[in-house]
């Protein structure tokens, strides 16, 4: 076994069907309900693990765009890309939603035109998410600073 703890957190792939023609369930971009939640489950593209966020830990959620989500926490931020995604703002906002997934054609049959759809989760430190802003505002220094995750004005 590893010195390091964060081995233990190493991103793994799950498991996907080799199969081409297994039997492929319906794509659901995210899973909400009546019932406020603790914490939502993250599921990432490629078979990539799943990982839990609790509300208690998410500051901000930022819609930049309808294809374009962000999701602030105390430790960093999560970058959702995708499709059709304002839906997705009413349920976080009212801890309602028990999971957000990433489409996996491997798995997912393909998506309903017009409903939400996240291409790619991807999680960024607060450390990787500054360091992303510094070197954006080295580049485009007439932007202005940005702030980060878990950071106020």
């Amino acid at each position: 076994m590893s010195d390091n703890i964060f081995d233990l957190f190493t991103r793994k792939k799950r498991a996907l069907p080799s199969d081409p023609t297994a039997r492929k369930e319906p794509y659901q971009a995210f899973d909400a309900g009546a019932d406020r939640q603790n914490g939502f489950t993250i599921l990432y593209e490629g078979g990539i693990c799943t990982e839990i966020l609790f509300y208690g830990y998410v500051l901000r959620v930022v819609l930049a765009d309808p294809e374009h989500l962000v999701i602030c926490s105390t430790e960093g931020a999560y970058l959702i890309d995708g499709r059709h995604l304002t839906p997705l703002l009413k349920p976080l906002k009212e801890y309602t939603i028990s999971a957000i997934r990433a489409y996996e054609p491997l798995i997912h049959l393909e998506p309903v035109a017009n409903q939400p759809l996240i291409t790619g989760i991807e999680y960024l430190t607060n450390l990787e998410w500054h360091e992303m802003e510094r070197n954006r505002n080295r580049e485009h220094p007439s932007e202005g600073k940005e702030n980060g995750p878990g950071e106020n004005s």
